[in-house]
């Protein structure tokens, strides 16, 4: 499988050389070490990654973070005195993208 690029959220498909056009906006989901799946909600976020209905399907959690990149998180919740992520539980999210949805992410990350 071609690597994911980690640009600026795309109105095209950001996995290889595919320029087909985005459909879903890749995310991530886990819960905090110790706590059960059932009883406590999960943390999401968006990686800003967008894929098109081909690659969707496709995409896994070694498609969109390495080990370098949960560490980064890692640093991230430790100095905001949170829980560590349970990277066993964690998942790829696909969130429909829309043009809507894209111009507000530009906006977003011009500011």
């Amino acid at each position: 499988m071609a690597a994911m690029k980690r640009t600026n959220v795309s109105e095209r498909c950001m996995r290889g050389d595919c320029s087909a056009p985005a459909r879903w906006l890749v995310g991530l989901r886990f819960w905090a070490q110790g706590h059960a799946t059932d009883s406590h909600p999960p943390v999401e976020a968006t990686l800003g990654l967008t894929v098109c209905v081909l690659h969707g399907p496709l995409t896994a959690l070694a498609d969109v973070i390495s080990d370098q990149g949960k560490r980064q998180i890692e640093a991230a919740i430790k100095a905001r005195g949170r829980e560590m992520p349970d990277w066993s539980t964690a998942e790829i999210v696909l969130r429909p993208v829309d043009a809507a949805f894209i111009r507000w992410m530009r906006a977003k990350e011009a500011s």
